[in-house]
């Protein structure tokens, strides 16, 4: 699974979704509404119903294990969404981190490079920042 990040869309990481696509992964990748170019811009939005980022990846987890079901699908018999990758960009990174955090269903994530700081065990100190330099 692939987040966006801020400003961003789904097809906006195709050198790395496409690269994990290769070696055999299934690869979803939805577009975050809420945070999307249109939105960020003010742009017209239409009907679509606002959710949240993590919202919108355990529904992208949820349609393809329907997928993977289906045997009128392209992904049939391709999905086990018992062990879901998640990488993010980001606002995206922040995001697989979070859904890490809830969704026993995913076992690996790259937070690339988002950080929640509200996800600390509780009583716990704020990391100190790695940065080094403004190109970090």
């Amino acid at each position: 699974m692939f987040s966006h990040g801020y400003a961003g869309f789904r097809d906006q990481s195709t050198f790395l979704t496409a690269r994990l696509a290769s070696w055999g992964f299934v690869v979803a990748a939805p577009d975050h509404y809420s945070r999307d170019l249109t939105e960020v811009l003010g742009g017209p939005t239409g009907a679509t119903a606002k959710t949240t980022d993590v919202e919108d990846l355990k529904a992208t987890i949820t349609l393809m294990g329907k997928q993977g079901a289906s045997a009128a699908s392209p992904f049939h018999g391709h999905v086990d969404t018992s062990l879901v990758g998640a990488v993010g960009h980001s606002a995206g990174g922040a995001a697989v981190e979070a859904l890490a955090a809830t969704d026993p269903q995913v076992t690996t994530f790259i937070g690339w490079p988002g950080r929640r700081s509200d996800l600390r065990p509780a009583g716990a100190a704020p990391a100190a920042s790695s940065r080094t330099s403004p190109e970090c």
